[in-house]
């Protein structure tokens, strides 16, 4: 029963994803902005949604196997949350609402934080930054592995708490970059040219070119494999790395290993992300407030079997 409930909640959560999402499409309209859809790149996603759901319906019945179910459901809650939050993201800056960047400058400040001077650190450790680097690249493929793996090993209900925090901490992070949008420290002080040479390819500035070629577009083309994010504030980096290292909280011989690694993953979102400080802090109390409203909600006996319409697991 208590699987059951988690399922429904985190369904919840990417139902209000989705329609978030068909608002900021209408919103986008009205605004002047023409909207397409590239045609064969939508069909695959919807067939491999149906494939989910498919997988999922087949093996909630009585003999059929709960963990192919949870791990079908889970998936496909958190690739449609995905598709959701990237759509928001992107329509959001068509709206070219004015950047934050100075509050977030002086935030970062009052906190007596250099980032020229922490990227300066990163850079006297040979080698530190690629590594970084990899810790920021692995956030999205750890995220998709751990739910695979959690219903297998008896953590079903931790799956779908992964896949409310992701929903819901991804349409915040969108929500934000649409209302109160920032550009990311690398082009706001600017980092010196010089010191960019020596990170990764497209360090602190790889989101750049489409995020100002979003804010002057008046046509937009939904293709779900380029759904790419472009938020700043807060850190949905920060996000991850909290929502993963506590989905494998209760396995002992991974939760102290996975901890140390999503700190790196937060860490490398200053050098590799183009973050500021007050990023990763915002987003870190976004994950906490999502968390504590998830353990609060499941809790609650009103969520009744049944209720939802997604992932439900009877």
């Amino acid at each position: 029963m208590r699987l059951q409930k988690a399922a429904r909640l985190a369904s919840l959560a990417a139902y209000v994803n989705m329609t978030v999402a068909a608002v900021f499409v209408v919103a986008a309209l009205i605004n002047g902005v023409d909207i397409g859809i590239r045609g064969l790149p939508a069909a695959l996603t919807l067939m491999l949604l149906a494939s989910l759901y498919w997988v999922q319906r087949r093996h909630e019945r009585t003999e059929g196997d709960e963990r192919l179910a949870n791990t079908a459901g889970a998936m496909m809650i958190l690739s449609v949350g995905g598709l959701a939050g990237g759509l928001v993201c992107l329509l959001g800056q068509t709206f070219a609402l004015p950047f934050i960047d100075p509050i977030l400058h002086r935030a970062d400040s009052a906190l007596g934080v250099d980032l020229e001077s922490v990227i300066r650190g990163v850079l006297r450790i040979p080698g530190f930054a690629l590594f970084l680097a990899s810790a920021y690249l692995s956030s999205f493929p750890i995220i998709f592995t751990t739910i695979l793996i959690l219903p297998w090993i008896g953590r079903g209900e931790r799956a779908w708490e992964l896949c409310f925090a992701f929903n819901l901490c991804l349409l915040a992070a969108a929500i934000a970059s649409a209302i109160i949008p920032a550009v990311g420290s690398f082009d706001y002080l600017p980092i010196p040219s010089a010191m960019q040479k020596l990170l990764p390819a497209g360090a602190g500035t790889y989101y750049l070119r489409d995020l100002y070629a979003l804010r002057t577009t008046h046509r937009f083309i939904i293709d779900p494999t380029k759904l790419q994010g472009v938020a700043v504030f807060p850190s949905f980096h920060a996000m991850l790395g909290l929502m993963t290292a506590a989905a494998w909280r209760d396995v002992r011989s991974v939760r102290l290993p996975m901890s140390i690694w999503q700190g790196v993953v937060i860490l490398s979102a200053i050098p590799i992300g183009g973050h500021y400080l007050v990023d990763l802090l915002a987003g870190s109390l976004c994950w906490a407030f999502v968390y504590f409203l998830w353990r609060f909600v499941l809790d609650r006996e009103w969520l009744r079997e049944g209720q939802l319409p997604l992932a439900d697991t009877r």
